[in-house]
Formats: C-alpha cells, structure tokens, sequence
C-alpha cells in the first residue's frame, strides 16, 4: 500500500457548547454531554505526540465549544512541545482575553469564527447567549492585531435585516478578514469581503457524479478523530475505528486508508452520495453508513 504523509488532523474535542443554537446539527441532548475520549488527557497529548511524529502540518479542533473543555489546554501545551500548529474552530465567546493565556497566541495560527448576527439581540435571538456578540468581537479583534488568519464563518439567515449583514461586511472588510457564506441547507460558499459580495450556491443533489474525477485524500493524508474515538476519513463519514488513550492510532489509520483505497480504485469517495457537494447533514450521514457498509471488515468497527 502506498505510504503517504499524514498533513492533517481534525479532532472533535467534545460536543458539549454554551450555546444553545436552534440549528445546530448537533443534537441537544449531545450539546449537554461533556462525555469525550479527550477528557482522558493521556489520550489527548498521545494524539497530538502521534501527529507530531508523523510531521503533521497541523492540528484542526473542533466540538462543540473546543474552547469550554478542559482538555484544550492540554492540546494547546501538547502543541507547543510538539511543534504542531493548531487551527480552532470556535464561536469565539470566550473572548479577547483568550489570546493572554499562556502559549495560545504561540500555538494557535489560524481560527474559523462561527458569527450568529451582528447584534446582541441577533445572537440572544439564535443561540440564546446575547452577551456573546461583543466578546466574539472582541475575540476578532484580539486575534488580528496578534496576526492570527482568521476566517468569519455565517449564514444569510442568521440576519434578518440587510443593515446588519451590511455592518458584519463592513467590519470584516476592515479588518481584511474573509468570510465565508452558507445556507443552512447550501454548500458553503468562500466570499471575501475586499472582493465582492457574498454568493450562496444553489442547492444540490446527493448525485455529485463529479467526484469522480476529484477523489479526496481524506483517510490518506489526513485523518478525524470524533469526541466517541471513532478514527474516520473526515468528519462526513458517518463511522470508523474505535481507539483509546493506548489504541493504535498506526494501526487505525492504515486500516482506514485501506478503506480509502478500496473506493478509488472504483474511481469513487467513500461518501460520494453525500459528501462534501451534498445538499444536507442528512444525506452525508445516510451515505457514510452506506459507504462503511459496503467496505464492511475495513472500517465501520463499533463498540457495544
């Protein structure tokens, strides 16, 4: 099999979030749960040493909330003993004061902003936390200053007047920070402010017959580890391995590429009816068990 170098790793930190948004795809009873393989922080620094040694490029965190959980500060010193640069996905509640923790501005390179509106109403309205909008500023702000590549991820429907998309764009122009547009239901769309206006791509179907002549590399060269300890290509692949704080992450990411592998050499992605191009959480769910279902003794191993 081919041997190929590990670039990135995705881990869901937990799903547990101070927010209490509507249309979160993660359930409500899952928000609550603090549950996750990273609380084990022995799990926690023996996933970011793996990486490390097979020279990752960098770290992705994800939840959840990541920056709520107390094993993020183990991530962030295991980072920095490692050398491994740390890229956060964030709501960014917690606030400017986030950057004077130690080592956080050492380690943490590049951040995506989740951004509900651009009021205190708006962000009472959606996710039931109005104080968070002038920490999330504040965070923003913080983090351009220091030189941190910031990302402003939202939705058109988060504002349900035009003025305050207005003021979110101005803002973002301001401080040459892109943003990237989705529709709930839409693929997720790149729109830089110093460019032009934000575009939302029409919906589609689950076909996406043009992957294959895209085949991804996820579960090759870069792998995600769920808040469960499932090791699975991405994210959008709905089932994997289990491991451990002493699993055999070499072990499972061999497996999995020999997952991979058995669907390019269909000219297929193991989530190619949902996927990244499909039009819904639900349809990338249905297709990954469909996927792991069809490469069954690969992957797709669950504990009871």
């Amino acid at each position: 099999m081919e041997q190929v170098p590990l670039e990135r790793l995705e881990v869901e930190i937990a799903t547990s979030c101070s927010f209490a948004c509507s249309h979160c795809y993660i359930t409500r009873a899952r928000r609550r749960d603090a549950r996750s393989v990273f609380t084990d922080h022995a799990f926690s620094r023996a996933a970011v040493e793996w990486a490390g040694a097979k020279g990752v490029l960098g770290l992705t965190v994800t939840g959840g909330e990541p920056t709520i959980q107390p094993s993020f500060r183990t991530m962030v010193d295991s980072c920095d003993e490692c050398g491994v640069p740390l890229e956060l996905y964030t709501n960014g509640a917690v606030g400017a004061g986030f950057w004077e923790l130690p080592k956080v501005s050492r380690v943490v390179n590049a951040v995506e902003v989740s951004v509900y509106g651009f009021s205190a109403e708006e962000y009472g309205r959606l996710c039931g936390r109005p104080s968070a909008f002038r920490r999330m500023v504040d965070f923003v702000n913080r983090a351009c200053t220091l030189g941190v590549s910031i990302v402003i991820k939202t939705s058109p429907a988060f504002f349900p007047k035009r003025e305050s998309f207005d003021c979110l764009k101005a803002w973002a122009r301001r401080l040459e920070v892109p943003i990237l547009t989705f529709d709930l239901d839409v693929v997720p769309e790149s729109y830089d402010p110093r460019v032009g206006p934000p575009t939302v791509v029409e919906n589609r179907t689950a076909d996406n017959s043009d992957l294959n002549h895209s085949l991804c590399e996820a579960g090759k060269t870069s792998l995600f580890i769920s808040s469960t300890g499932e090791v699975r290509p991405c994210s959008l692949v709905a089932s994997g391995i289990f491991v451990n704080a002493s699993g055999d992450l070499d072990s499972a990411w061999s497996r999995i590429r020999q997952f991979v592998d058995r669907y390019h050499h269909l000219g297929r992605n193991p989530c190619r009816q949902g996927g990244c191009s499909g039009n819904s959480t639900t349809a990338v769910s249905q297709a990954g068990e469909q996927a792991v279902g069809d490469a069954s003794g690969i992957a797709g191993e669950r504990k009871e």
